[in-house]
């Protein structure tokens, strides 16, 4: 989200049936059509291709729910944080959105996945988890993910049934995004 109010949704253009059901979705919230954006990176030179659209300046008053603001010796820094009404903001949609943002499938057994929260504090973990718990039935694990400071929300085999059947009657919408979900448990 921009300090402005506004909300880019981008995604490589493998992702762009995804992007236009979103587009769809949000329409009455978007500031125009979908918009490809092509990307050279400054060491390999590689050309890379990806669609996007913003959304209208309509989300400023969100944006303290959302983020905090500090400031370091360079200037002012937004910081992305757990809303505290987080629980009444989850619903299978929001669920199913989130995972195919961020989310996949587990590489180390068929019935499970995990969705990424790198960038989400230890304490703000825990309060996503219990949100999890509390929302959806859902009990997920904090499990480390690569580097320093790398977290993903892991749903194991016990829950993978129950979070199939929450997001993928929405994910069905989107069959190019099916990949991320294990067949059915």
């Amino acid at each position: 989200m921009y300090k402005d109010g506004r909300l880019q949704v981008e995604q490589s253009l493998a992702h762009q049936e995804y992007v236009v059901w979103l587009h769809n979705q949000l329409l009455n919230l978007t500031s125009g059509p979908i918009g490809q954006a092509e990307r050279t990176h400054p060491k390999t030179e590689k050309k890379s291709y990806s669609c996007r659209f913003y959304t209208k300046k309509i989300f400023a008053d969100l944006e303290s729910i959302f983020y905090t603001q500090f400031y370091t010796q360079v200037g002012e820094k937004r910081k992305k944080v757990v809303p505290k009404n987080l629980e009444q903001l989850l619903n299978p949609i929001v669920l199913a959105i989130w995972f195919m943002d961020d989310g996949g499938k587990s590489q180390s057994t068929v019935k499970a996945a995990y969705i990424n929260a790198t960038s989400f504090s230890p304490e703000e973990q825990e309060q996503i988890k219990e949100a999890f718990l509390h929302v959806f039935q859902l009990n997920i694990k904090i499990h480390k993910a690569g580097g320093n400071n790398q977290y993903n929300f892991y749903i194991p085999a016990p829950s993978y049934s129950l979070f199939y059947d929450i997001v993928s009657p929405i994910m069905r919408n989107v069959p190019s995004m099916t990949y991320k979900l294990s067949i059915y448990p």
